[in-house]
């Protein structure tokens, strides 16, 4: 097995996502709070909140990109990480996750802002839930009873919208409290290496076929093996203009 074609196997069961933030991220306690937020959904491989242009007065930029990791182990981008041979998760299992991870990722429309919620013991103590309080513009109203959004809690920090129409066009027109909290808009929510391209910008890849039940957890993810698997060369594909 090529390098390429391990790494292509290591992240085949991986979601990645970028988020546009309104508003940006002002300190640091916000960027962790984010960052505690998304470790509550997986083994987070990647994380990035975009820097801000040198003109800005903030740090932060608008963008914040993450690579979830669909396995129960400990990522192996950590030197300090290593694989636990316990978890025996079979591959069929990682699809279904990886799944269900890729729909809520798509789910995400907003955050209470660190600075909002950093003194209330009762939400820390998962007491009470903080609703995501909104109006819609003019121009979408026509949405009104047509959505549901959930609340935030210390255990699901993230308001997720649900609804059969399309949740960027409910987005686009919602309006919140800047000082309570961020409104995060999916820009890209894609699986295994279309998410590692998508985030790298690079051009090529190579898949892998993994049987559904032969190769498990640790295979995939021990660094140290290197099981005899078929690669699969992708074609060229442009994907777009990468904000790195």
């Amino acid at each position: 097995m090529s390098l390429e074609a391990r790494r292509a196997l290591y992240f085949k069961f991986c979601v990645g996502a970028r988020f546009r933030l309104t508003p940006v991220p002002t300190n640091s306690k916000e960027v962790k709070f984010l960052y505690d937020s998304f470790q509550k959904l997986g083994t987070l491989e990647y994380f990035n909140v975009q820097e801000a242009k040198h003109t800005d007065t903030n740090l932060y930029g608008r963008h914040v990109t993450v690579l979830l990791n669909a396995s129960d182990q400990r990522s192996q981008l950590d030197p300090l990480g290593g694989v636990d041979s316990g978890i025996k998760t079979t591959t069929v299992t990682l699809r279904q996750r990886q799944h269900e991870l890729s729909e809520y990722l798509k789910s995400i429309c907003g955050i209470c802002r660190y600075s909002y919620i950093e003194n209330d013991e009762l939400y820390f103590q998962g007491r009470v839930q903080v609703p995501f309080k909104h109006t819609l513009t003019a121009g979408a109203r026509q949405y009104a009873e047509q959505y549901r959004m959930s609340s935030s809690t210390v255990n699901s920090p993230f308001t997720t919208l649900e609804t059969t129409l399309r949740r960027s066009d409910i987005l686009a027109g919602v309006r919140h409290n800047f000082q309570k909290f961020h409104k995060m808009e999916p820009e890209f929510v894609e699986n295994g290496m279309r998410a590692v391209l998508r985030i790298t910008g690079e051009k090529y890849s190579t898949t892998v076929d993994v049987d559904a039940n032969e190769y498990g957890d640790v295979n995939i993810t021990d660094l140290g093996r290197l099981p005899a698997m078929r690669n699969v060369r992708g074609k060229q594909v442009f994907s777009g203009f990468i904000d790195k």
